[in-house]
């Protein structure tokens, strides 16, 4: 888990090399990358099957627990070249997917029953999620909410020992920095709670287009590349993903700076290296404000369509961390038109609010958004607007029933039609073996 981790930190570095050489090299790599995983899959990653936090809800549920490791493994290097090469999908589905295959392979190995076979998979993943974002509290809420659906004391116990046991480790030998820089609160007032609520409730709405859109795009990349050969799929997806991150540098998936300068309020770094930043010299002040915004709004509205564009057409990756960036650009785009009519308000509060709210929309994971938000800012202060504004964006997409990422949701849906993308094809599968 360890070497993954610092493989996609190996990688970060070599995509902001990428963006100081100039993006415009954006598309090429992005193609070229793209064509290398489609000749992988044709060869030596052959049927390699899509990886996700679905696949191992589907795992628990259909097959015991029993994850291929090897599966796993080609399936996170691909996400690894996708990553480096400008896609649009996050590092931590394929990564969570690892986790729970270490945990499948050791109770495989070990002869484990079935159900310790199924607590050490939940396991494995909540390890892997608590790795990824240094947060041990967040990989444990994340399992019970995501991937297990139970809460008894042996399953609990096992979290919490794996969780724990990852966080330690990656922080020997990774280290113990935050990944997200967040603003300085001393309190939050009651004035600044009820409007963070709002926020909370807006944000369910902004998940609900991220699914929406989401799915959207991934039926109409599907239907458009039927007769495009298997191997040249990947190539043409990196190719219009790479031709938008050129464009809008902040929707690329390999640094969580774009985040970061949403949670500080710095507008100015949005804007770096995109094609607004031209206009910057030819504006005034309040033009800038304009430019900010759009940019902002873009990343918002093109993140679920890249994400879907990089996973529908052959790519490798996730959700999580795309999710966690439309919510901060959504909370960064509220925090500066509300500070307009507001006087001293946190922009970056509210940036880093939404990020959770929509993380815990899109999954229906109602705490799951504000603890692991609350650990990786490490500001005790912020801990309640973040778990009231994510139950919030929860109990929206509850209440309009909409499919969500997490596989543990299906019985709220009573459209096949309105079902997640992966988890329908999944379904038609099992009919079919059946």
């Amino acid at each position: 888990m360890i070497f993954f981790l610092t493989l996609f930190q190996i990688l970060t570095d070599s995509q902001n090399y990428i963006s100081n050489t100039g993006t415009i090299l954006l598309p090429i790599i992005a193609f070229l990358g793209g064509l290398i995983i489609g000749i992988l899959r044709k060869t030596v990653f052959k049927n390699v099957t899509q990886e996700g936090i679905e696949s191992v809800v589907q795992s628990l549920v259909y097959k015991d627990g029993k994850i291929s490791w090897s599966n796993s493994i080609k399936s996170i290097l691909l996400s690894a070249i996708s990553i480096a090469s400008g896609g649009g999908a996050g590092k931590e589905g394929p990564t969570i997917v690892l986790g729970a295959s270490a945990g499948s392979s050791i109770s495989q190995i070990l002869n484990f029953d079935k159900q310790k076979m199924q607590i050490y998979c939940g396991s494995g993943a909540a390890a892997a999620i608590s790795a990824i974002f240094n947060a041990p509290l967040g990989g444990i809420i994340f399992a019970m909410e995501a991937i297990i659906g139970d809460i008894k004391l042996k399953s609990f116990a096992s979290l919490v020992v794996a969780s724990i046991s990852a966080t330690a480790t990656t922080r020997i030998f990774v280290g113990n920095n935050p990944l997200l820089i967040t603003p300085q609160v001393a309190d939050v007032p009651v004035i600044d709670m009820f409007l963070l609520a709002i926020a909370g409730i807006t944000s369910g709405f902004i998940a609900i287009y991220y699914l929406k859109i989401y799915y959207w795009t991934t039926i109409l990349v599907k239907d458009t590349f039927k007769k495009v050969p298997q191997v040249l799929k990947p190539a043409i997806g990196g190719l219009l993903v790479g031709i938008l991150a050129a464009l809008l540098p902040t929707l690329l998936e390999s640094t969580y700076q774009p985040i970061n300068n949403a949670i500080r309020g710095n507008g100015q770094g949005l804007i770096k290296l995109s094609i607004f930043e031209y206009l910057l010299p030819l504006t005034n002040n309040n033009l800038h404000i304009i430019i900010i915004l759009m940019v902002s709004l873009l990343t918002l509205l093109l993140k679920p369509i890249s994400n879907a564009i990089t996973i529908a057409s052959g790519s490798v990756g996730g959700t999580f961390a795309p999710s966690i960036k439309a919510g901060a650009m959504y909370g960064f785009v509220l925090g500066l038109i509300s500070s307009f009519f507001i006087k001293d308000i946190n922009i970056g509060l509210y940036a880093i609010v939404c990020a959770g709210a929509v993380l815990s929309g899109v999954f229906q994971a109602p705490l799951t958004g504000g603890i692991i938000l609350f650990e990786i800012s490490r500001n005790y202060n912020i801990i309640l607007p973040l778990i009231l504004s994510s139950v919030l964006s929860s109990f929206i997409i509850q209440k309009f029933k909409i499919r969500t990422f997490n596989a543990l949701q299906q019985e709220i849906v009573d459209d096949e039609n309105r079902l997640h993308p992966m988890l329908k094809i999944f379904d038609e599968n099992i009919r079919k073996k059946d």
